[in-house]
């Protein structure tokens, strides 16, 4: 809901019904780097959010993963 927060206190989250949510940063130099979501390579991860300097985004198919990007990524 519009106000709601996710807050992460951790580089990685498990849940009791198989969620897990992991962190990862796009390094400089990285094959991610400049890739839409949609050829994201790993298949069985979704990227739930991406945390892009101060900003915050829902990623879709067609968002560019930038460097420095930190992921939040299910794994479960």
């Amino acid at each position: 809901r519009a106000g709601d927060r996710v807050v992460l206190a951790s580089k990685a989250f498990r849940s009791g019904n198989g969620l897990m949510i992991v962190e990862e940063t796009v390094q400089p130099g990285s094959p991610w780097a400049g890739i839409e979501l949609k050829n994201y390579p790993i298949k069985n991860r979704q990227v739930v959010l991406i945390k892009r300097g101060e900003k915050r985004i829902i990623p879709h198919g067609n968002t560019v993963i930038r460097e420095d990007d930190v992921l939040y990524i299910n794994r479960g």
